[in-house]
């Protein structure tokens, strides 16, 4: 259970954020989660997050904003700043998601078979291939899902091409899925399928950029740069928004009953359970400070160590009023999936069981 710049469980970090940017409520709040995270020392798992974002409840609608996210990610290469996250963030905020692609994500998977005479253009392809093209052919996710573990991502990549161009006579530009710096590959691939299947009328081929404020770029990095004087002062000044309610839908690490509660983490252990997001292992091992598992408390080498330690990011969590501590250890409840998607898009699911980790938060 990592713990964030300002100590919030990481896990509930990505999921506010989520909920924040689908709701398209609060662009303040957007940036506020993502930086949060991003300034926790996940930049490049920052990017990972917002491209399974935009696969899941963007790519299939809005399909040019791919080529504008791989831009802003290659600037970010080269400026290693905030900026380009802020834009890409801001164009999820303006544009409306769907939740075709998440849903299939989640549906289990299960063997298809068709029955009756299969159709003539299946003697085209090679008989091994053929289970998959029929689930593709007739939309079966279910089956989809089956068969794309037999396959490695540019087979299927190049096999999903294939069907749409042969069968369905469709005119692609074949993309080299290389070229997309997210790492689930199959995940591209079933968004591409669905959006293959998805009528022209639902498909919206805009070019709009929107460009972030100058006072909101500000906002943001000044939220991570200021110093606060004391610095147990640091955490009331900072913590804007509070955890989001309703993300119980989701298996979040508080509920593993081998982990402390999120109140006695943050009163007695947060030291231990912060030193595994990347910015606080690094402020620890410059302290030469290092993890007792036994005691889950972090060593300090010499009592000076600790002193020095402390004068610098002692943020006194414990100490701080109900109102700051509740912003990241407010009561949530577990919930029914299906229950989130109804809340968030307005659709009934059928979905009870909770949705996994909605990607890994170290």
């Amino acid at each position: 259970m990592p713990l964030t710049r300002f100590l919030f469980m990481s896990d509930e970090v990505i999921l506010t954020f989520l909920e924040t940017v689908l709701k398209s409520a609060d662009l303040c709040e957007c940036y506020y989660w993502i930086s949060e995270y991003y300034y926790s020392g996940y930049q490049r798992k920052t990017w990972q997050l917002l491209l399974q974002i935009f696969y899941d409840f963007y790519a299939i609608k809005y399909p040019k904003l791919e080529g504008l996210i791989v831009s802003e990610y290659n600037k970010w290469k080269r400026c290693k700043c905030i900026l380009p996250i802020m834009t890409v963030v801001l164009q999820l905020y303006e544009r409306t998601p769907c939740c075709d692609v998440f849903l299939a994500r989640h549906i289990p998977a299960e063997k298809f078979i068709k029955k009756g005479r299969p159709p003539k253009w299946i003697s085209t392809f090679p008989p091994e291939d053929k289970d998959m093209l029929l689930c593709i052919h007739f939309m079966n996710i279910p089956g989809i899902r089956f068969h794309m573990d037999k396959y490695n991502c540019y087979d299927l990549y190049s096999l999903v091409c294939q069907y749409f161009q042969i069968v369905q006579n469709m005119q692609l530009k074949k993309d080299k899925l290389e070229t997309i710096p997210f790492s689930n590959k199959k995940h591209i691939i079933l968004a591409l399928i669905l959006y293959l299947h998805r009528p022209v009328e639902e498909i919206i081929l805009d070019n709009q950029v929107s460009v972030p404020l100058l006072a909101d770029i500000t906002w943001v990095e000044d939220i991570n740069n200021l110093l606060i004087s004391p610095i147990y002062h640091t955490l009331p000044v900072k913590r804007l928004y509070s955890i989001s309610t309703t993300i119980g839908a989701f298996d979040i690490q508080r509920f593993d009953t081998r982990c402390p509660s999120v109140k006695k983490l943050l009163g007695f252990y947060w030291e231990f359970f912060a030193s595994f997001s990347p910015l606080w292992r690094e402020r620890f091992r410059q302290y030469s400070a290092k993890r007792d598992k036994k005691t889950c408390s972090m060593v300090f080498k010499t009592d000076d160590d600790l002193e020095k330690f402390g004068e610098k990011y002692n943020y006194e969590p414990d100490e701080q009023s109900n109102e700051t501590q509740n912003k990241s250890i407010i009561n949530i409840e577990q919930g029914r999936s299906g229950k989130w998607i109804e809340d968030i898009f307005g659709i009934h699911c059928t979905l009870s069981a909770l949705f996994p980790p909605y990607m890994a938060s170290s």
